[in-house]
């Protein structure tokens, strides 16, 4: 008779085996104990849990934080769990943060990049090796399973996949990856409503996930919710550049449905100047052919004096579940954000005239009066960091909390010193992989009048951010002039790197709204490949003096830089400002008593 057994092994954060001696409980999933165990000098341990049903694992030891998982044991005899053992009261600047999915243990890690690299050389079954490996030592891991599903959907077992895709969310709610595949899933099999409510999951789980948006568009507009799903395309074509051209159709499409015909025909013929694959640059050409009141194959022909000229088709080519990640000859998805020069993100079709000389003017003197005001606040940062291996997997994360001041000063005329203190020290030993991440605030000094002769601007147009009109304007390193405002320090070399970027810029107020920035190019002499960052602004009122400053309130930041890749995520809150009374009050000295 084989008895059930689960197999539990107990880990420190790092990954390395936990101690002998550790104690685990198996609670039923309905309350009660079932049985427990005690590690052994390997940090694992074996219970036999006495019928079958779906428990909770829980690591149960004093001086250490709980941790649990749960394990079904439904048609499977043997489970498997893997626990992390971290302090109850851990240091505030190096505590191990939930903002992922549980780290895998160096095995499982590699047996997961092995399957990876062979699904990406088209050999699914020896992938499917690796994967089950993994699957034998994490069991109960999102990574592992939705790449199990993957698996499956490119073998066309959709149960097989949704089941896989639902058992990873089902561990860790927020694994975007999973909720996305099944929401294109629910789409494919037109259940919209369900598509909706796991899509928009996603897009809270993984704001920078271009598929998801794309996918919760196509969703929102076959529901003829046309201005959200404008939005949502808008952002994944933002995000996604040309690998969002798909976007551009689900765009127009509710442009259209919104009856703003000239934005439509713009986004489509903005797709067709992009060189979009056949099967887009057909469908973009039908659409246009449509809402152009000009008939094309297998199309009718549109009254153009009609207002109310709609596309002839709604049905949007279905994009395969995945398909870069399935096929031989494309490669696994960047774990990092497209370049800024990849694409033109939408705006309006107007035609406003966009006064650059202006912008220019006005947003410099907004940079000045923040320069004038920066090193009068504090702020709370908290850095959420990723190291990641080359398939964007994480392999360590770390959550830091410090107290955060900057002061800009002008040391000589055209030259600005800018030093962040962080708990009021500058030590740059605070940031993990001793790799300090520095000018989160001074990346608005581009438009600064000391540094703005440095960069060719463009406006590109008029379009929306946060709901708020804002001028989309781009900017590059010139050719002529050195950078000055980022650089690079590795041992005794110094290298100073030029910058390309995009800021949103208010209409009204001219306050920068968020600005994006790239290298202007690589520098392998230090092997630095990426430095992609994302600075999003906002309005912060002091009640205390009734004023209001336009600060920095989150950024992210992707950096492939001598051999690390990194992911971080700097959150700015609880603004303070401070200031010194000057006003003085003279009165004669008090005289001795007689």
């Amino acid at each position: 008779m084989t008895l059930l057994e689960v197999e539990v092994q107990v880990r420190y954060p790092d990954g390395l085996p936990g101690p002998e001696g550790i104690h685990v409980l198996l609670e039923a999933a309905e309350g009660g104990v079932d049985t427990d165990c005690q590690t052994r000098s390997n940090g694992t341990c074996k219970m036999r849990p006495s019928n079958t049903g779906v428990y909770n694992v829980v690591l149960d030891h004093g001086g250490f934080a709980p941790d649990s998982q749960r394990v079904e044991l439904v048609g499977i005899l043997h489970g498997y769990v893997t626990l992390t053992l971290r302090p109850s009261n851990p240091a505030p600047k190096e505590t191990v943060t939930s903002m992922g999915p549980p780290i895998l243990s160096p095995k499982a890690q590699k047996e997961l990049s092995r399957g990876l690299q062979e699904l990406s050389a088209a050999k699914p079954d020896d992938a499917r090796k690796h994967f089950e490996a993994a699957a034998r030592i994490a069991p109960n891991n999102p990574d592992v399973n939705y790449l199990l599903g993957l698996l499956a959907a490119q073998n066309h077992d959709r149960a097989e996949a949704q089941r896989c895709w639902e058992k990873a969310i089902s561990f860790y709610p927020r694994h975007a990856l999973s909720l996305t595949a099944l929401g294109e899933t629910y789409l494919m099999d037109q259940r919209l409503p369900q598509a909706k409510t796991v899509l928009e999951k996603a897009v809270e789980a993984d704001n920078n996930s271009w598929r998801a948006h794309q996918l919760l568009a196509m969703v929102l507009v076959k529901q003829k919710a046309y201005e959200e799903s404008a939005q949502h395309a808008q952002r994944a074509v933002e995000v996604g550049k040309t690998d969002a051209n798909g976007a551009r159709l689900v765009l127009a499409e509710a442009y259209a449905g919104e009856q703003r015909r000239d934005e439509a025909i713009k986004t489509l013929r903005d797709l067709l100047a992009l060189h979009p694959s056949h099967e887009q640059a057909v469908t973009a050409q039908r659409y246009l052919d449509a809402l152009s009141g000009r008939p094309g194959k297998g199309t009718a022909a549109g009254d153009a004096s009609d207002e109310k000229v709609t596309l002839v088709s709604t049905a949007l080519p279905m994009p395969a579940i995945h398909q870069e990640m399935l096929m031989p000859s494309a490669a696994l998805p960047k774990w990092f954000p497209a370049n800024v020069d990849d694409s033109i993100p939408p705006v309006e079709a107007s035609g406003a005239a966009c006064p650059l000389e202006q912008i220019r003017g006005e947003v410099g003197r907004r940079v000045q009066e923040f320069v004038k005001t920066v090193d009068r606040f504090t702020a709370t940062e908290t850095l959420d960091h990723e190291s990641l291996n080359q398939f964007g997997l994480a392999t360590r994360r770390e959550k830091r909390t410090f107290k955060y001041l900057v002061s800009i000063q002008e040391l000589k005329p055209g030259e600005l010193d800018v030093q962040e203190f962080r708990d009021a020290s500058t030590a740059l030993d605070a940031f993990p992989d001793n790799i300090a991440t520095l000018g989160m605030a001074s990346l608005v000094l581009v438009f600064h009048p000391t540094y703005v002769t440095d960069y060719d601007l463009s406006c590109e147009g008029r379009t929306q951010q946060g709901g708020l009109p804002v001028w989309q304007v781009h900017f590059r390193q010139s050719s002529n002039k050195p950078g000055r405002l980022r650089s690079y320090s590795l041992g005794n070399r110094y290298y100073r790197v030029g910058l390309k970027g995009r800021a949103w810029i208010s209409a009204d107020s001219f306050q920068i709204v968020r600005m994006e920035a790239d290298l202007e190019r690589q520098v392998p002499d230090i092997r630095l490949y990426v430095d992609h960052q994302t600075v999003q602004y906002g309005p912060v009122p002091f009640q205390k003096k009734d004023v209001t400053l336009w600060l920095p309130s989150n950024t992210d930041l992707y950096l492939d830089y001598n051999g690390h890749r990194i992911h971080r995520q700097h959150t700015f809150t609880n603004y303070m400002l401070f200031s010194v009374d000057e006003q003085q009050r003279i009165k004669a000295p008090p005289q001795p008593a007689e």
